[in-house]
């Protein structure tokens, strides 16, 4: 498990810290550090440290903090530390994963390794495999204990298509838009334009206002899709530098999040059932849009699943705490919200957030046939439906039979109940919508 550093963790961390320093091959801290000074680098100076937990003793840790201040501060540093007695079995590409995914949901587009050792093949060979470029060489500027002077290699990622001053840059290959919008089989797809980590904009939610009434008021589109560009993540949530930006365009933080609960509510009551993808990284608003459509499909493996405000200082502003009990019950949405806890798309449908597992590669398609399902089912029928059971949470059970009656007036004698009769009498499948 990895999770925030504590205070009381430091004791378990300076065994592992001292190891690898007085070693003087790897890191460029002075190899006679005392524990004070390395206390104070490892975890304060960081904007934040994390260990690596296995059966209650800590196997490695890292840090993330901002690189630079001012231009450069959209792009973060991290170093990572494995205990000797725990190397090769994973923990290091973990905690690089893990460290990517934290760095996405507190804003930053890149991450940068300022000085690593070129006689350090395990750590180069690793960080290249995971997307890292070694943009600079620094000849001879490393003193190893054995070899003498080496390189040190300037080591970069850019994690997001984002560009925190101007929204989604003007490379992209295929659009600025912050979705890409189609229409097939009278299914609706959204797909958040900002690959590999899809962060939502504040653009987003603003085309998103502005389209949604327009397609909940059109007869043609009977289904929705909520989905993603590429296969690597659903959404990792909105761009936290955005924030300030957004709140001083809506003119109050009570207005910025106001705007995201009505395109929630338009979603979830608006009469045409919605779906949602999940693969990837589902963080924050990645997975509070998806709690207010009515069915939810996670890729078998790869799905990250999560509400993370809570490492953050924080907690879920779009909806979050309110609709996953209502989904998964109390205890599952505290254990989730409250411990920042991921969970895959196998567990998400054992406690009930999800309808289906599919293979990743499979995911879209099966997406876009469920829609395809729904749409083929008679429009007034499903509207009523939604009218009756969603929201039901908030209702007395004779609240929602009046619900139920009026779904039954609303659809007693229309064309679709009147093809659905016939067809039953006649022993062949309905064709429903036809006026």
């Amino acid at each position: 498990m990895i999770r925030d550093a504590l205070p009381g963790d430091w004791p378990a961390i300076w065994p592992i810290f001292e190891e690898i320093v007085r070693a003087g091959n790897t890191y460029a801290f002075p190899t006679d550090t005392d524990e004070p000074t390395a206390e104070a680098l490892w975890m304060t100076k960081p904007d934040r440290t994390f260990v690596f937990e296995h059966d209650g003793k800590i196997l490695g840790t890292y840090y993330l903090k901002t690189n630079q201040e001012g231009p450069g501060k959209h792009v973060c540093n991290c170093g990572y530390m494995v205990s000797s007695v725990a190397r090769g079995m994973g923990i290091a590409r973990q905690m690089c994963e893990h460290s990517q995914g934290v760095a996405v949901a507190m804003g930053f587009n890149a991450m940068q390794f300022n000085f690593v050792a070129s006689s350090n093949d395990v750590a180069v060979a690793l960080w290249k495999k995971l997307g890292f470029d070694v943009v600079g060489t620094l000849p001879r500027a490393f003193n190893h204990p054995t070899l003498g002077l080496v390189d040190a290699f300037v080591m970069y990622k850019w994690l997001t298509d984002y560009n925190a001053n101007s929204g989604p840059e003007t490379e992209n290959t295929v659009t600025n838009d912050p979705y890409l919008y189609s229409v097939t089989n009278h299914v609706a797809t959204f797909s958040v334009n900002d690959a590999p980590f899809n962060l939502m904009p504040v653009s987003y939610i603003d085309r998103l206002e502005e389209q949604l009434p327009e397609v909940l008021a059109d007869d043609a589109i009977r289904a929705i899709v909520f989905t993603a560009e590429g296969l690597a993540n659903f959404s990792a949530g909105m761009n936290l530098r955005q924030i300030p930006e957004g709140i001083k365009r809506a003119g109050s933080p009570e207005a910025f999040f106001a705007q995201r609960h009505r395109v929630l509510d338009m979603i979830e009551n608006g009469g045409t059932p919605a779906i949602a993808t999940f693969f990837g990284y589902c963080l924050g608003a990645g997975l509070e849009l998806p709690l207010a459509c009515h069915f939810r499909i996670a890729a078998s493996e790869g799905a990250k699943i999560g509400l993370p405000e809570m490492d953050l200082g924080s907690v879920p502003a779009w909806g979050g705490s309110a609709r996953l009990p209502r989904v998964v019950g109390r205890s599952h949405a505290l254990d989730m919200i409250l411990r920042a806890r991921k969970i895959d798309g196998n567990e998400a449908l054992r406690m009930g957030l999800v309808t289906e597992v599919v293979p990743l590669e499979q995911l879209k398609a099966r997406a876009q046939a469920l829609g395809e399902e729904l749409a083929a089912q008679p429009r007034l029928a499903v509207k009523a439906v939604l009218d009756t059971i969603v929201g039901f949470e908030t209702k007395t059970l004779d609240e929602s039979i009046e619900d139920e009656k009026r779904a039954v007036a609303a659809t007693l004698g229309t064309p679709d109940s009147q093809e659905g009769m016939a067809a039953f009498l006649e022993k062949r499948k309905p064709v429903f919508n036809q006026s």
